[in-house]
């Protein structure tokens, strides 16, 4: 009989704390009488394993447990198991324990405490929600392409992707900035230093199809979350399962110009400001770019462009 559930769990997320979440968390499901086994990630890339392979023995759902990065890779595994294309795919659960919980505020996902999130997997009620899929490249190289032999890597993700500025501050986050800080000023720390040493880039992309260029931009966004990081926020009308993601660059601005209106970031208006620029799409390709080649996503530096992204509607089950 297949299990019900299978917790992968980041023994590092926030100092250990879904480790020492796991007496609770097992008692709960001890008295519901579910089937259930917990493994532990060991090495970065490792959930991905994990999850693909839960798919592959039949598991229900697929329980992430630690910060975006844990959540991030085992959508990956889930989303890429062979077994999607034979209809036979996991749903994701969530049970947050890092420290920027924007997957959950979005999707109204209980993350404290620790008893609500699973209260949520025992009632297992499922929604059909977007992920957003991105092609990109592993090395920072200009004849990198998608007309080259060299072929791209495929990620997932349920929060944005960032060109620019943003894959410095989330490297600066990520660096034990917010252990030191804490979440909110460990990320405007990073934010002050990235902007310091940037060097503002003009982006050529296509969306859905149709030539865009941004000019002096510090960081443009692709995103299927309103919610950023660590309280910064972009509050536009997307939702769970609309097919289409947003685009937001922030133009023109710089160090003292976004710290003048970083309060404006984190109050969720700052797309309304005329310089820079907000739009809708589907899909969304981006060319390379010398000045700024990173690409960043749901908080972590993840390869370099070029990048191909776009919206899967409806293509996750996910437990909320």
């Amino acid at each position: 009989m297949a299990l019900k559930y299978r917790f992968i769990a980041n023994p590092t997320a926030r100092g250990g704390r879904g480790r020492r979440q796991w007496p609770e968390i097992r008692s709960m499901l001890e008295a519901r009488q579910v089937s259930y086994e917990w493994r532990e990630s060991e090495h970065a890339g490792h959930s991905v394993e994990l999850a693909r392979e839960a798919a592959g023995k039949g598991v229900e759902v697929v329980v992430a447990v630690g910060g975006d990065g844990t959540i991030n890779e085992v959508l990956g595994g889930v989303m890429s198991a062979p077994e999607r294309a034979q209809g036979r795919g996991c749903a994701l659960g969530i049970v947050y324990t890092g420290t920027s919980p924007d997957v959950c505020r979005f999707h109204r996902i209980p993350f404290s405490p620790t008893r609500a999130a699973v209260e949520v997997l025992l009632r297992d009620r499922r929604s059909k929600v977007d992920v957003g899929r991105v092609e990109y490249f592993e090395s920072n190289d200009s004849s990198a392409g998608f007309a080259s032999d060299r072929p791209p890597v495929i990620g997932y993700f349920l929060c944005a992707v960032n060109l620019g500025v943003g894959a410095a501050v989330a490297t600066g986050s990520n660096s034990g900035l917010r252990k030191v800080l804490g979440d909110g000023l460990g990320t405007f720390a990073s934010i002050v230093a990235a902007v310091a040493a940037y060097r503002h880039a003009d982006f050529d992309c296509r969306v859905d199809g149709a030539a865009l260029r941004t000019a002096r931009t510090l960081n443009l966004t692709i995103g299927k979350n309103p919610f950023i990081a660590s309280g910064l926020k972009v509050l536009v009308p997307v939702e769970h399962d609309d097919g289409r993601l947003y685009l937001f660059a922030v133009n023109g601005f710089g160090m003292l110009g976004l710290l003048a209106n970083l309060h404006r970031f984190y109050r969720g208006s700052f797309q309304e400001d005329p310089r820079n620029t907000l739009t809708y799409l589907s899909e969304f390709e981006c060319a390379y770019n010398e000045v700024a080649h990173m690409v960043e996503f749901d908080g972590d530096h993840r390869g370099y462009l070029p990048c191909r992204i776009k919206v899967l509607q409806r293509a996750l089950d996910l437990v909320k």
